[in-house]
């Protein structure tokens, strides 16, 4: 959809693209969410340790010790 936008009307799709970038600078919302508070909500995140857990649980350690085999 966009691309056939842009196909049509360049400038105008330019000139959004340059806002928007403007409007995201001006804002800043890097700054609204401190970074200790992300790392501890994906920290306590259920999804990240099972998912960690299960990626430990699949992988064969005692296999990848011995390369000739």
């Amino acid at each position: 959809m966009l691309s056939s936008f842009a196909a049509r009307r360049p400038v105008v799709y330019l000139g959004a693209a340059a806002v928007l970038g403007a409007v995201i600078v001006v804002a800043r919302p890097w700054r609204l969410i401190s970074v200790t508070g992300l790392v501890v909500a994906i920290l306590k995140s259920s999804q990240l340790s099972s998912m960690v857990m299960s990626a430990m649980s699949a992988a064969d350690f005692d296999r990848d010790s011995r390369p000739y085999e």
